[in-house]
């Protein structure tokens, strides 16, 4: 029997038992660009995260296994059913995982034809042609990584990307003093762009519709220019200039974003930093999440949950974050 037979069998399997198909998936892991700690959260709400998505039927982790940074981690990840791809860095050089990776991703895409939706951890720019070649063959592409340090074009050529630091505080137990969801409104999405926009002028990138569009994401996962009865991108952002928030010009061949003022930070920033400081946390130490969010209320500010609150503010380096056993923590980045 040759897989498309499989794949057929599957099927009418499915049919038999009167459920549609959950879709199936596969994971590619390149650990050396995503490491969690062996302790982290990460592995429970990413395999949490990956059963929302369908049905894994492949796992596979790629990383220098000899190193032994790496012991704890692949004793929970062959836990977990993932396969261990080792990659011996010192002999094939930096790129074998990566190398390895799209190899087996391309063998998969081409062998198992019922596998519907491939998921990448990582955010590495390396991955922009397999990630292509995956979206010509009708799959779908989910990225998970670290959006702080991920190339922003692999991030905008897939279908779905997760910061797994989001994951994990939702994973977490976070004390909400108001746990009433706050409707999106248009005033907040403006800000948020324009948040986008200064966070990439800080970084000498020019903010293109694309550029800009994945930089709203990762400041906001649930912005979505939908919502507000724009059917693209393009016109929200200019009904953003005709509200004065930001100015369209044409440059390099190219429409760029510039902000229409002089930015002001986001209002919390001031509330956020106070509250932690009331804590009074020695230089370094981390505080309590909750003790946070007993002194500030997210829903004032545009936001639903105190975690989204905090995942904002720390993709604008305004504070860093880390979970432990349960807890979300955060401090003030030492200078």
């Amino acid at each position: 029997m040759d897989n498309e037979d499989i794949g057929q069998v599957l099927e009418k399997l499915s049919d038999l038992l009167g459920s549609k198909p959950s879709s199936n998936l596969a994971v590619f892991w390149d650990v050396e660009n995503v490491t969690p700690s062996s302790e982290s959260l990460f592995l429970d709400a990413f395999m949490e995260f990956l059963q929302s998505h369908g049905r894994p039927v492949l796992l596979q982790a790629f990383a220098d296994w000899g190193n032994q940074t790496f012991k704890k981690l692949s004793e929970k990840l062959s836990e977990n059913s993932f396969q261990l791809i080792h990659t011996p860095n010192a002999r094939r050089g930096k790129n074998s995982s990566d190398i390895s990776l799209i190899a087996f991703g391309i063998e998969t895409a081409l062998k198992f034809p019922w596998v519907e939706t491939f998921v990448i951890v990582s955010g590495d720019s390396d991955f922009r042609p397999f990630v292509q070649s995956l979206r010509r063959s009708g799959k779908k592409v989910v990225i998970v990584c670290d959006t702080k340090v991920s190339d922003s074009t692999l991030l905008a050529m897939a279908d779905e990307f997760q910061d797994y630091k989001q994951l994990v505080a939702d994973y977490t137990n976070v004390y909400e003093d108001d746990k009433e969801e706050s409707e999106q409104n248009i005033e907040t999405a403006y800000q948020t762009l324009k948040d986008a926009v200064a966070s990439l002028n800080a970084e000498n990138k020019l903010a293109t519709y694309s550029e800009t569009k994945v930089r709203m994401l990762i400041l906001d996962p649930q912005f979505n220019e939908k919502a507000f009865k724009f059917k693209k991108f393009s016109e929200f952002v200019r009904s953003a200039e005709k509200n004065g928030y930001v100015k369209l010009v044409s440059e390099q061949g190219q429409i760029q974003i510039h902000l229409a003022k002089n930015y002001t930070e986001p209002k919390y920033k001031s509330v956020l930093l106070k509250a932690i400081n009331e804590a009074e946390p020695k230089k370094g130490e981390w505080v309590d999440a909750s003790i946070v969010g007993t002194k500030i209320r997210p829903k004032d500010y545009g936001f639903s949950q105190l975690k989204k609150l905090l995942l904002h503010a720390e993709n604008l380096n305004y504070i860093e974050t880390k979970a432990e056993n349960m807890a979300l923590y955060v401090r003030i980045p030492q200078k």
